[in-house]
């Protein structure tokens, strides 16, 4: 069943006033607005963040129980911002220092402070000491003193970095190779074939698959480092080109496309205290990915999960971290569509064995093992999915983590008792259960951090409850710590609403919309659908503006109706549920998209589903077209942007995981492909592409112009130049603009005349 929400009430809206049951639901304003006009578009695209809700910045002070610091950002010129001390339970505040104490004791070390109204961000290197990272140079300042101290230099133009615990070293790679640079100022160059393209270290080998997202790791005790090797030689060059010069110049790239050759990998380990690199032992043969690197806590080991090309099989691997030799298998895993690691063992405080995320009884959860292996017991399990593991106590007792629970839109802080369960596993709010929910008091969307000794901050928000942030002291106890105010206070907005539907097979999907503020009898609003529908990524969340964008909620208060679906292959709902695509991409999730129009235009009756548009970037992009291709009598326009085309242009890691490769599936990717479609285009298509784009190609772009035109069908195109994949600041606003305007002329709101309304 769905519930109306107003934008700023606390509860759901009843009304039984207006001129139908339908209508009263979904027409009622939220608020009288009689003075108040819609999202201005400078506000949307140019100031975004004015749209967001706001909460004050805290975190925990280390060693010291309970203690918190709070960040108090100036509001106005001539003020500056000021931190302070807070006890949870009592909130009492001590000061501690503001923003010209901190920045005149950095720029007393050298610093270059770039607005000393401000504090910049900083960590606690302990109790009294802070850690300010600026330019390259990580300082440490005692609390109150005059001047801060220089705790490390990092390598000077570095492109990627790694600093170890407690600043003993950093790892850089400095023109393509890697060097190790000690506190003291020690610099060793400890690779020298480093080259563009061809031998990169320290990277997010394998395209940044399987959670990979950099490639320097060091051990706890900063001793050691181990990092990716990644030969790509192997794969085919892709031609880049850089526009900005006179003439335009090329560029050697590489782009593993799918079922072709990829790149090598090989881990290595450095020892800065012995000097010595080793490699870790591997058949140079082996297609395989080297994913989700750990050492062990004493940093004797590395651990190494090895998913074959296939991704049906992994193998976690235990190595040597001195020799480099294989020790053994740790444990085994397969699936028949895809397996996915995304996580490394993560060792218990106690020594007494590791927690490895799973999803081998269809959700993921969390598994107890031993050093060597060994299944002991699984630690979580439900109908659910485990999302994030936030903190293990330091005693090994409990772990602490996020999950949605009975709804998949939802995300809350769960406690686990770790060890065998006993009784039988339960989910229940009982202090003895073993997964008990901690944050159940608020419905919606919860984010936690977790102290030792388990005070937690929550920051939490729901539809239409902007944001509150509270502290849960150990003994039971929760203090309201601060709540943001409505951005959208100021402006002319409607309600909003999550809905359900059912997919063909009777799957529940879960959606959302935006309503335009102050419809009518006889209003006749145009519909936006906003899509991704892939994998990875929840557009629908019980959250704030349930996740919508600041650009959707403009579009909604201009008068669309803006509708988001999660459709199957997205996360968060279990293996059956993402993996149904397997080996047909753009087919369940077409028909998915399709019901959530269907449902608006059985409960919004203002709705006019014979002008609907449709919009998505990159999985959405594709989305878009394969929904103007397959669907085309439904959407008057499209914006796709940087959309793949064919997945056989896409990269092997990804791909493939998806939709094996085009030697094994041909079938799949003729019919995933848009490009032998492209004739029947009826509606009206904005394709917008990066010229620079390192995800998804440009020439995906290219093909699809190319099969329009062969097909006689006409389209409009935007390139923006030496863009990367995800569009940033001016390019970013000039797009938003144009797509704000591609829709007013083809999908306008026409305003009712005054006897309509």
């Amino acid at each position: 069943m769905t519930q109306l929400r107003s934008r700023t009430s606390p509860a759901p809206i009843v009304s039984a006033i207006l001129f139908t049951v339908g209508c009263a639901a979904l027409c009622g304003p939220a608020r009288s607005q009689e003075t108040r006009a819609p999202i201005p578009i400078e506000v949307a695209v140019d100031q975004p963040g004015r749209l967001v809700p706001r909460l004050p910045e805290f975190g925990f002070v280390p060693g010291t129980p309970a203690r918190l610091f709070a960040i108090t950002r100036a509001e106005a010129e001539g003020q500056m911002d000021r931190v302070d001390a807070m006890d949870p339970a009592t909130k009492a505040r001590e000061a501690l220092f503001d923003a010209a104490t901190l920045n005149t004791a950095l720029a007393a070390a050298g610093a270059q402070v770039e607005n000393p109204a401000r504090v910049p961000q900083f960590s606690f290197a302990d109790a009294s000491t802070l850690r300010v990272e600026l330019s390259g140079v990580v300082y440490g300042w005692p609390i109150g003193a005059e001047k801060a101290e220089v705790r490390l230099l990092v390598p000077a133009n570095a492109s990627a970095q790694a600093i170890a615990p407690g600043d003993a070293a950093v790892a850089a790679i400095v023109a393509d190779d890697l060097v190790v640079r000690s506190a003291d100022g020690d610099t060793r160059r400890v690779t020298f074939d480093g080259r563009p393209q061809d031998i990169v270290y320290g990277g997010a080998a394998h395209r940044a698959e399987f959670g990979i997202k950099d490639g320097l790791w060091w051990d706890a005790s900063g001793r050691r480092l181990a990092f990716s090797r990644e030969d790509m030689r192997p794969i085919d060059v892709y031609p880049y080109a850089d526009y900005r010069t006179l003439p335009a110049q090329p560029e050697h790239g590489r782009y593993p496309m799918a079922g072709r050759t990829h790149s090598r990998v090989q881990i290595g380990v450095f020892d800065r205290e012995a000097m010595r690199l080793v490699y870790l032992e591997g058949d140079p043969d082996a297609d395989v990915y080297w994913t989700n690197v750990t050492f062990s806590p004493d940093g004797a080991q590395v651990y190494v999960a090895l998913v074959d090309r296939a991704q049906s099989n992994m193998e976690l691997c235990r190595f040597d971290a001195e020799t480099g030799a294989r020790i053994d298998v740790v444990l085994r895993e397969s699936l028949p569509r895809w397996i996915e690691p995304e996580h490394g063992p993560i060792f218990l405080p106690d020594g007494q064995g590791f927690l490895w995320f799973s999803s081998m009884d269809g959700h993921r959860h969390l598994y107890r093992h031993a050093l060597d292996g060994e299944l002991l017991h699984r630690e979580t399990h439900g109908p659910f999915d485990i999302r994030s593991l936030v903190r293990i106590s330091p005693d090994a007792s409990t772990a602490y983590v996020m999950a949605g629970g009975a709804d998949p839109c939802h995300q809350h802080l769960y406690r686990v008792r770790l060890g065998a369960p006993t009784p039988p596993m339960q989910l229940d709010s009982n202090p003895e259960a073993k997964l008990r929910g901690l944050t159940q008091y608020g419905p919606g969307f919860h984010l936690c951090e977790v102290a030792d000794d388990g005070t937690i901050l929550d920051a939490w928000s729901s539809l239409d409850r902007p944001g509150y942030l509270f502290v849960h002291l150990p003994d039971g106890t929760r203090e309201l710590l601060a709540q943001a105010e409505d951005p959208l206070a100021p402006y002319l907005i409607g309600n909003q609403q999550r809905f359900t539907v059912e997919a063909e097979d009777g799957t529940t999907l879960h959606g959302h919309v935006l309503l335009p503020p102050r419809p009518t009898r006889r209003s006749r609003h145009p519909v936006l659908l906003y899509v991704y529908g892939g994998p990875h990524a929840q557009l629908v969340q019980e959250r704030w503006q349930g996740g919508a964008s600041p650009w959707l909620q403009f579009m909604a208060s201009q008068g669309y109706v803006v509708v988001r679906l999660d459709g199957r292959g997205t996360p968060h709902r279990g293996i059956g549920f993402e993996q149904a695509i397997h080996r047909h991409l753009g087919e369940l999730e077409v028909l998915d998209q399709v019901r959530a129009l269907e449902w608006v235009r059985a409960n919004v009756p203002y709705a006019d589903l014979d002008r609907t548009g449709v919009h998505g970037w990159s999985y959405g992009g594709y989305m878009t077209l394969r929904l103007m291709l397959l669907e085309a009598d439904r959407f008057v326009c499209g914006v796709s942007g940087a959309p793949v085309t064919d997945w056989a242009r896409y990269e092997t890691g990804y791909g493939e995981r998806y939709m094996d490769t085009p030697q094994e599936n041909p079938e799949g990717y003729e019919a995933s492909s848009v490009l032998p479609i492209a004739d029947r285009l009826k509606g009206r298509l904005l394709l917008v592409h990066g010229t620079d784009d390192k995800t998804v190609m440009f020439s995906h772009s290219m093909a699809f112009l190319r099969a329009a035109i062969d097909a006689g069908k006409d389209l409009d195109f935007m390139a923006y130049p030496m863009a990367l994949h995800g569009l940033r600041g001016a390019d970013r606003a000039h797009f938003q603009r144009k797509m704000t305007a591609f829709f007013a002329e083809h999908l306008p709101v026409v305003a009712p005349s005054a006897r309509d309304r």
